[in-house]
């Protein structure tokens, strides 16, 4: 099948000198995507690389990449949601060079504070508490490992449910809404403590959140704090294998806790005073 024509609308996401374009068929449209990722996109290049098309086909609003045929969305809303997470994905794959962590995280002193769990342990909510009380972050869900063993931002927006921004006393951003019924609402750090500069780390917390038990925080020991964060390496980063030093580094310099919650700000305000 043949590209359809170069657009002049659009919008490139960058990230450490690689990253996806994608062409759309308007400035408004393109405005738009760039809310996806707002501290990666800009211009659109003359000459691209990784190309995709954001585009309305009979009826519906196509999102392929060029030259082939992809996924059809019944509303524009719906498109920008798989637009978001593709261009998430598509980012971190082109960096398989770099360590990437399932975390989440804030700058305190100088120094990073790590959130591990599983999805659903609270992490977002922990960082959201952090950008409220001021605190740079790293992310609500992933962060990059440097090969100085350095905490760098992932600068995605953070997704959570309304009743958990609420909780933290934050309201949904209108801009930041692409389904206006849809329970999950975006958040940008940039309207709290900002995003983070790479930072050495002090502290990994193992979290979890439960509204059963008391919340407590108990100190870990470094062999175990290691195999999570091996257990929390994301498949599209290094492996184990090729990231083994900088993990156990962080292992080795960082206190390591778990911690069990029911409110997040003040277990978040707890692992802040600690790191």
């Amino acid at each position: 099948m043949p590209s359809p024509p170069r657009s002049p609308s659009g919008v490139a996401f960058r990230l450490h000198g690689r990253g996806i374009e994608f062409a759309t068929p308007t400035d408004a449209v393109a405005k738009r995507v760039a809310r996806a990722l707002p501290a990666y996109a800009g211009p659109l290049p003359a000459v691209g690389g990784e190309r995709w098309w954001l585009r309305e086909h009979d009826g519906a609003w196509a999102v392929e990449p060029d030259g082939i045929p992809g996924d059809r969305f019944p509303t524009l809303d719906a498109a920008l949601e798989a637009v978001e997470f593709l261009i998430a994905c598509r980012l971190l794959a082109l960096h398989r060079d770099v360590a990437q962590l399932h975390a989440a995280g804030a700058v305190v002193r100088g120094r990073a504070l790590l959130a591990i769990g599983p999805s659903g342990a609270g992490k977002t909510s922990l960082a959201l508490s952090w950008s409220r009380a001021g605190l740079p972050t790293l992310g609500d869900d992933v962060v990059l490992i440097g090969q100085d063993g350095r905490i760098h931002s992932f600068r995605r927006l953070f997704q959570t449910e309304r009743v958990r921004l609420a909780a933290v006393g934050l309201e949904p951003d209108p801009a930041l809404v692409w389904t206006p019924d849809d329970p999950e609402v975006r958040y940008d750090p940039a309207v709290g403590g900002g995003w983070a500069d790479p930072a050495p780390v002090s502290l990994l917390a193992f979290a979890m959140r439960d509204s059963t038990a008391p919340p407590t925080i108990a100190a870990m020991s470094r062999p175990e704090a290691l195999s999570l964060l091996i257990g929390a390496l994301l498949p599209t980063g290094l492996d184990a294998t090729a990231g083994f030093e900088r993990l156990a580094r962080i292992a080795a310099d960082a206190q390591a806790v778990r911690v069990t919650f029911a409110d997040a700000p003040t277990a978040a305000a707890a692992l802040a005073a600690l790191a």
